[in-house]
């Protein structure tokens, strides 16, 4: 009987090894902030979280991926203090990933779970998660166990954490987050603009937003990059002084292989004039075309100066990239000054047919086109 009761036990001991080596892994996780560049939504449940002895892998829904050596790994936390070290300790926390401090107005509990790390050039890093009220505990326990770090917790919500997992009581701190003291780390302003408009804004390989933006930046070097899907991507080194404030405005360049695509795709009869655009449009070659449809001439009542004709176009959906005579001028809605006279305006967005109207313009009034793009098949 002895022997069959240690076998069971030997046999018990190596299904847990086996389980412990393969690691445990979290389906149901919500990321809600920190230093991965991500733009899933703080509020989908649909990310992967995967703890073994040696590393600690997050998979986010939208493809993005770390992992994190639980070696490296520098301090645990939970509930409100998951919140505050996290928003606290990293900086950039309000431009990378913002901390969503919905959670923490929710009549119902819900459970943050913060995990400190320096990553493989010695940065301070912060990720701070969700579990939910089924696995969070488990989650805790995995990190615990593979990390040997106790996790800080607030007074008040030591006893939401497993009784068998090492916790550091956090005093003194208030149930509401609050920001870090202006004081603790000076920062300067970086505004950002892009032509044309609209370019996605990384500060240091981090998505931060659509140009024009302004970033709260901490003192120091940075890299500003700026891309637009079929322009040739910008960048810029800065060293940010504290309480300085920088304009930076990035002239995009069309890329070579989307010039040729534009000219391939011009109908031979259109008859398009260049000269008679201002100077104060951006000459570039227009964006990939379908197959326009020549229309008869239009004729647009048009006032401000005896030079120059203030013409906007608009277009639904917005957003689509005008030209007018092979000269791009934004994306709509756009503003332009023309000459009075013919003048060839159209409208290109993807997945949507190509507008086009030939317009002769009037010295007298203003103009306004409005384009309203038909899907293309």
């Amino acid at each position: 009987m002895k022997l069959y009761l240690r076998a069971f036990i030997a046999g018990l001991l190596c299904v847990a090894l086996v389980t412990y080596g393969q690691g445990n892994s979290f389906k149901r996780v919500r990321y809600n902030g920190g230093t991965i560049p991500s733009k899933v939504d703080p509020k989908d449940w649909d990310n992967r979280l995967t703890i073994t002895s040696d590393v600690i892998t997050l998979k986010l829904k939208d493809g993005v991926s770390v992992d994190v050596p639980t070696s490296k790994v520098t301090g645990l936390s939970y509930g409100q203090e998951a919140h505050r070290r996290v928003g606290t300790m990293i900086a950039l926390a309000i431009l990378v990933a913002p901390v969503a401090l919905f959670g923490l107005f929710h009549k119902t509990r819900l459970h943050f779970i913060g995990i400190d790390y320096d990553d493989a050039q010695g940065k301070h890093c912060g990720i701070l998660l969700q579990g939910d009220k089924d696995n969070y505990r488990a989650i805790l326990q995995a990190l615990a166990s593979s990390t040997g770090q106790p996790v800080a917790v607030a007074e008040k919500d030591r006893e939401y954490v497993p009784t068998q997992v090492k916790t550091t009581v956090v005093k003194g701190h208030d149930e509401e987050p609050s920001p870090p003291p202006a004081t603790a780390q000076k920062s300067g302003t970086v505004v950002v603009e892009s032509n044309p408009p609209n370019a996605e804004v990384y500060l240091d390989s981090a998505f931060v937003g659509n140009a024009p933006a302004t970033l709260k930046v901490p003192a120091g070097k940075h890299t500003i990059r700026v891309a637009l899907n079929g322009y040739k991507e910008w960048s810029k080194e800065i060293s940010i002084l504290g309480d300085s404030e920088v304009k930076l405005v990035a002239n995009l360049e069309r890329k070579i292989d989307a010039v040729q695509g534009a000219n391939q795709s011009f109908s031979p009869d259109m008859k398009v004039n260049p000269s008679d655009a201002s100077d104060e449009t951006t000459k570039t070659t227009p964006g990939p075309n379908q197959p326009t449809q020549k229309t008869a001439p239009e004729t647009v009542a048009a006032t401000t100066s005896p030079a120059l004709v203030l013409v906007t176009i608009t277009s639904v959906p917005v957003g689509g990239e005008v030209y007018a005579d092979d000269s791009f001028v934004g994306n709509s809605p756009a503003t332009v000054k023309l000459s009075p006279g013919q003048h060839n305006i159209r409208v290109f967005m993807k997945g949507y047919k190509n507008w086009n109207r030939l317009v002769t313009l009037d010295a007298r009034q203003e103009a306004n086109l409005a384009a309203t793009l038909e899907k293309s098949d």
